[in-house]
């Protein structure tokens, strides 16, 4: 298993289908049309992670909502047999378990998390959901966003143009509580008004807070 799960970590995409009532495969398919492995579930000792600091992201079947988790947070991922199966997510750190029924889980992919900044947190505490206002404002070319969350969650902060066009995703995966800080660098896109858009959603994939707020760049 080591050497499927070194080329799993690498591969960028992971592909779990369920063929019948209560037998489950899983779907190892490549980049590039490059093949793919099938793997019975219950062979499957254990899902590990090296020295891979992406984006696990897990689109659930009857919602098609999405669960972000840094790949680099987890520990390792298992298989429960019974009744629901059950894919059991422990992160690191005593950050505790993940559990998802499997017919729950439409697909799993790994996404690469460059260009994607880490934000620094300010305070490990906050009262409520915030996006403030960037400062400097109009900016050129670098401006600093801060948004708060009481909880942790699934984070997506994105920079759109004026035809709500996605210019660079600054954030995307899970964040701890508190109030955080991500600079935005708009070196290369033109001058002009921009809209910024953070979106929060708890563990269990629900919204829990969406705002947008205008940003000028002037070069």
């Amino acid at each position: 298993m080591k050497h499927i799960l070194w080329l799993l970590v690498f591969s960028g995409l992971l592909n779990s289908a369920f063929s019948q009532p209560a037998v489950y495969n899983f779907l190892l398919d490549y980049k590039n049309n490059s093949g793919v492995i099938s793997l019975p579930v219950d062979s499957i000792q254990e899902i590990s992670f090296q020295n891979y600091s992406g984006i696990l992201r897990i689109t659930k079947a009857d919602t098609s909502q999405v669960i972000s988790i840094p790949a680099d947070s987890i520990t390792n991922i298992a298989f429960q047999s019974g009744t629901p199966a059950l894919m059991l997510i422990t992160k690191k750190n005593s950050g505790g378990t993940v559990s998802l029924p499997l017919d729950s889980v439409y697909q799993m992919s790994l996404q690469a998390v460059s260009g994607v900044n880490e934000p620094k947190t300010i305070t490990a505490h906050a009262s409520g959901y915030e996006l403030a206002q960037n400062y400097p404002n109009p900016f050129n070319p670098f401006t600093n966003i801060v948004f708060s969350m009481p909880r942790a969650g699934n984070v997506k902060l994105t920079v759109s143009n004026l035809l709500g066009q996605a210019v660079q995703v600054l954030v995307d995966g899970f964040v701890s509580g508190g109030v955080h800080r991500v600079q935005f660098d708009g070196s290369n896109i033109p001058s002009g008004v921009y809209f910024y858009t953070l979106i929060v959603q708890s563990d269990g994939g629900n919204s829990a807070y969406k705002s947008v707020k205008k940003l000028v760049l002037m070069k």
